[in-house]
């Protein structure tokens, strides 16, 4: 009995010591393919290179991906559940789905909140959903 004791305080002290963990620890496993942008399911084109995407750096606090033209790059901050994307640098090339990058990159600059649910990354605007992307 007084061993079971011992044994149930050791594991409860070791669990209540751990490290909290940050809220993007897993974000840079694999690369997040926009599914829905401004509550419209954005269609695929099957290569996830040329489809718009994110792909997480988060010790760095960075990220990196395409915006369905050109490259692009930048980065986060995560303070108290509010999220900013800031410094988005990309080379300027036009295509005919310019508008689209336009509205993406528009949207990713609005976002100040986000919500993981599974592989689903969904980033906000106070309530408002503007962006949707499911991990890859």
């Amino acid at each position: 009995m007084k061993i079971s004791r011992i044994l149930v305080s050791v594991i409860f002290l070791l669990l209540s010591c751990s490290s909290k963990l940050p809220p993007d620890n897993n974000w840079s496993i694999g690369k997040w393919t926009l599914i829905e942008l401004k509550e419209v399911p954005v269609k695929q084109s099957g290569n996830t290179n040329k489809d718009a995407h994110l792909v997480f750096e988060t010790a760095a606090k960075n990220y990196r991906g395409f915006g369905g033209c050109n490259p692009i790059n930048g980065t986060y901050t995560i303070n108290n559940g509010k999220i900013k994307f800031t410094a988005q640098v990309y080379q300027l090339a036009a295509c005919p789905d310019m508008p689209f990058e336009t509205t993406f990159l528009n949207a990713l600059n609005e976002v100040d909140k986000y919500l993981v649910t599974g592989n689903t990354l969904v980033l906000k605007k106070g309530k408002t959903t503007l962006i949707k992307m499911q991990r890859k």
